[in-house]
């Protein structure tokens, strides 16, 4: 892709015609969204999900961006940029350039059909739905660079209306996750319930993947996630329950060897006692092994539950405020050793019974919650002490389309059909235990891509929040290097193959990339609304962006709103972003090809 210098009057031929025979109208997608940049911008999803590559063929690479050129002109830039990163020798620089030049040079021999020819020859799926309603995709433009980052998505959410939907990623993602999790998702009716089901799956089976680690910052980090899921009262986080099914059978079986292991020592107990023989060492009561850990316990008794359950645990609980009223109170407040244990830092702590000093080494706790907002807030009162900047948000939107709660297309419930599963994979735990230990990694050239991605996103976060983001921002880095050691382990369960280091695959870590995407916009969501607003810069921002369009004539083109922005000291690749923002939340309306008008409001 890289290795030609791009001459735009050799590509065309000199009888006018092009080197590629743009699709017919017959061959167009057909039952697409009336709005073009959905159409372009799902497509694209589905080829950032997968990473694939559709550009290393020269030709392709120029044919792509002529495309795009004549769908969207300028605006198409940073669609050029999210297709060609894939290219292992790609360059944002001479992309650029690329694209300027089929900007400057397009004749209109290659259409945007062409795009939707080029993906479905390499496998693409290009038939298009709308799967987001609210006017923030989760595959935003990036004219600044062309690293992958939910910059519209997330510069946005400051001014979301809470009627409006947050981006979903399982309709993206669902055919390519492990079997396991595909059937778990299967069970959700719309596809916010198939991403919790997924989020709160994933969270919660990380508590449950033993002898599987990996390197993150050069110190051993294990897969445990937080996850808190937001809703308004009776909006579905119910649902989030079926999770705690697929680990209850782990949970009774080691309670099962608990509870016989103590009839055991009460009868040793009752013979030493009987025989009072002084020979005779004094029976050691058994550990209490167990999984979860009930949130409204004393910090003692959490720490001493995560101590003698081989430093692992999993706190599940349905109203996030159970944990709010432990970390308020005396005894309860394991606050410390709750944020400590996220990154598995050693905890202390002393038994007043036997005046004991307890070290917890290396903790691998894992926590699921769900509350309202309010609930949250009582919790997560700021995002300055380190709470918030450690848990997976996800915001579940309260419609008012009434459910059907007669229907069971499985014919069976959804409690029987978890714990069916959570059967499959207590199988699968105990065999884990039983194999060796487990590395896990990502490709040399994953890494870099995640480098280029989180240092996007740092800088668009910063951007608009300021620093308190950035912890969030980093450790967002660490959730995404656990979901897919996550995801890449719950392979095994399709191979069989315990004994081979764990090698992310392309697919797991596009499927990551895309739950990361998604997770970012309600992370920035929840952001706001627990610390109360955006950075008074990032409000600055948006009120520049709302000047502009007022600055802008009824109708106009790519000249007019340049020579606008050009008079209110903005960049023209800001108002390029700017446009293509209006346009997407419908107060602009693409009229013709590099031509735009405003929309009246009703």
């Amino acid at each position: 892709m890289g290795d030609v210098e791009f001459d735009i009057e050799k590509w065309f031929k000199p009888d006018g015609g092009s080197d590629y025979t743009p699709l017919s109208g017959a061959d167009a997608p057909r039952n697409a969204p009336q709005s073009l940049y959905e159409d372009v911008e799902t497509v694209i999803g589905r080829i950032e999900a997968r990473h694939l590559d559709i550009t290393a063929d020269y030709k392709d690479w120029i044919t792509i961006g002529l495309a795009l050129a004549d769908g969207f002109g300028e605006s198409g830039r940073s669609y050029f940029h999210n297709v060609s990163r894939f290219y292992p020798k790609y360059k944002a620089k001479e992309t650029d350039k690329v694209y300027s030049q089929c900007v400057k040079s397009h004749k209109g021999q290659v259409t945007i059909r062409t795009f939707f020819q080029k993906a479905k020859d390499a496998g693409v799926d290009i038939r298009t739905r709308r799967y987001v309603s609210s006017p923030i995709s989760p595959v935003s433009p990036r004219p600044e660079s062309g690293v992958i980052a939910s910059s519209e998505g997330v510069a946005n959410m400051a001014k979301v209306a809470k009627t409006e939907r947050l981006g979903s990623f399982a309709e993206r993602v669902e055919l390519q996750l492990p079997d396991f999790l595909r059937m778990v998702a299967m069970h959700g009716e719309t596809s916010q319930e198939k991403d919790v089901l997924i989020l709160g799956s994933i969270t919660t089976l990380s508590a449950c993947l033993p002898n599987v680690s990996g390197l993150y910052d050069g110190v051993e980090v294990h897969p445990n996630l937080f996850f808190f899921l937001t809703a308004r009262a009776s909006s579905g986080k119910g649902r989030l329950n079926l999770c705690r099914l697929l680990v209850e059978g782990i949970h009774e079986r080691l309670f099962e060897i608990y509870k016989l292991e103590r009839q055991q020592y009460e009868m040793k107990k009752s013979e030493y006692e009987a025989s009072k023989s002084s020979g005779t060492p004094r029976p050691e009561p058994p550990v209490k092994n167990m999984l979860f850990i009930p949130a409204n316990s004393s910090a003692t008794s959490v720490y001493q539950i995560l101590g003698e359950s081989n430093e692992r645990g999993l706190i599940f609980e349905t109203e996030g405020d159970t944990l709010a009223y432990s970390f308020a109170s005396d005894f309860g407040n394991f606050s410390d050793g709750f944020r400590k244990a996220f990154h598995h830092e050693p905890i202390s702590y002393h038994r007043r019974k036997d005046d004991e000093h307890v070290d917890i080494k290396h903790p691998q706790l894992t926590t699921v919650l769900s509350g309202t907002p309010e609930q949250l807030r009582s919790l997560v009162k700021d995002a300055e002490n380190g709470l918030f900047s450690r848990f997976i948000y996800y915001r579940l939107d309260s419609g008012l389309t009434w459910k059907n709660v007669f229907a069971t297309p499985t014919g069976k419930s959804l409690n029987t059909v978890f714990e069916e599963l959570g059967h499959s994979f207590a199988e699968f735990h105990a065999k884990l235990m039983e194999a060796p230990y487990l590395h896990f990694c990502l490709t040399s050239g994953q890494i870099e891509r995640f480098n280029d991605y989180f240092t996007g996103i740092q800088e668009r976060m910063y951007s608009q929040f300021g620093e308190n983001i950035i912890a969030s921002v980093r450790r967002m880095g660490l959730i995404f290097y656990r979901i897919a050691m996550i995801l890449t382990t719950l392979r095994i369960m399709e191979t069989g193959d315990f004994y081979s280091n764990l090698v992310c695959s392309e697919e797991d870590f596009g499927t990551t990339m895309c739950m990361v995407d998604v997770i970012l916009q309600h992370t920035a969501d929840v952001y706001v609304e627990v610390c109360g607003s955006a950075e008074p810069a990032a409000q600055e921002r948006h009120s520049q962006r709302l000047k502009f369009y007022d600055a802008l004539p009824g109708q106009f083109d790519r000249s007019g709103y340049v020579s606008v922005a050009t008079g209110m000291g903005i960049p023209s690749r800001t108002a390029d972003r700017y446009i293509n923002h209006f346009c997407q939340n419908g107060t602009l309306e693409r009229t013709a090809f590099g031509a735009y008008s405003k929309v009246e409001q009703q």
